[in-house]
């Protein structure tokens, strides 16, 4: 047993030894210290997204509550809002096709819009006394305003839109802001968490597909190439031969070792992904980890391959261009 010890042991130095393992070993590190930073944070909405309102419908109701004498939610609105945004929405109330507003004038638009939503002041009693408030509203309403944080009045503020206007309409009440470091990268993301990490599990699907699932194989092909041609060698064989091991028996120790290590290797690189998603985005994917023995299972098919070349010719080069053609030939 001791000399096919030896012989695994041997096939794990020739992999360590091999340049491109260490170029790719480098890659995956800085790959996983890279996505390391990021992380999601969830949070009562406190904007109003393009998917919360019809624009065109707003401003109707908006331009037409300008024009009203009592107090109303639009009327409110309208007088806390600056000359320039009056102004547009004069402009586009008067345009015959609002529907047509350029996707720059919808993000002027909403932009003040949102602005408006900082505001301590822009509730007043008189002007929401006709409309029905929704208990979250009424909740942030009975605390002391002088208390509510700066995010607590974008919350109600949002809240106290959706119940006075009929052409806003809250499709969350969470949002997401995906941050790397300290920098809040994407702002608010009008969606909860649940929502997100569908999308999340199909990116990952697609890069785990592509990273693991193609080149991972490759790269591991070229590391492990060698180890069989080399034990074949006329030199290494008559050596190894020496002591009690058989061909046959020599080559499955081979093909063993080549594949304890790529699962060394690809262990390290999926429990990588998953602790970062898990820890740092709060999104557990374990099935993730069936990644390890579906790449190992891949990596065997194709090792097969290059070992059945690598006995025939004893070229690692060769071993590589015949299992390319194989990959060729089953999925090109």
């Amino acid at each position: 047993m001791r000399p096919y010890w030896t012989i695994i042991k041997d096939s794990f130095a020739e992999a360590l030894a091999s340049r491109v393992l260490w170029i790719v070993f480098v890659v995956l590190t800085l790959i996983l210290l890279a996505v390391a930073p990021l992380s999601i944070t969830e949070q009562r909405a406190s904007q109003i997204s393009p998917f919360d309102i019809d624009l065109p419908k707003f401003i109707s109701e908006l331009n037409q509550s300008a024009q009203e004498e009592e107090d109303s939610p639009g009327k409110r609105v309208w007088e806390v809002t600056d000359g320039d945004f009056q102004q547009r929405i004069k402009n586009f109330a008067n345009q015959e096709d609002r529907g047509k507003l350029s996707f720059r004038e919808r993000e002027k638009l909403l932009d003040g819009l949102n602005t408006i939503l900082a505001q301590r002041e822009l509730y007043r009693e008189a002007a929401w006394q006709n409309t029905r408030l929704s208990r979250a509203t009424k909740e942030l309403l009975d605390r002391d305003p002088q208390k509510l944080s700066t995010q607590d009045i974008r919350v109600v503020n949002r809240l106290l839109m959706l119940d006075g206007f009929d052409s806003i309409r809250g499709n969350s009440d969470e949002e997401v802001h995906v941050h790397y470091l300290f920098w809040d990268v994407t702002g608010p993301l009008p969606f909860g968490k649940t929502l997100l990490q569908p999308a999340v599990d199909s990116l990952l699907a697609i890069i785990l597909n592509y990273l693991v699932g193609t080149a991972a194989i490759f790269v591991s092909n070229l590391v492990t190439a060698p180890m069989i041609p080399h034990a074949f060698e006329a030199g290494a064989i008559d050596l190894l031969l020496s002591k009690p091991v058989t061909r046959s028996l020599l080559f499955l120790v081979k093909f063993f070792g080549g594949s304890v290590f790529i699962l060394l290797n690809s262990t390290y690189l999926i429990v990588g992904i998953w602790l970062i998603f898990g820890m740092r985005l709060g999104m557990w994917n374990h099935s993730i980890l069936w990644c390890i023995p579906i790449l190992l299972f891949q990596f065997i098919v194709y090792y097969s391959v290059s070992a059945w070349a690598a006995v025939q010719w004893k070229s690692p080069i060769v071993s590589v261009v015949i299992t390319f053609l194989f990959w060729l030939a089953c999925f090109g």
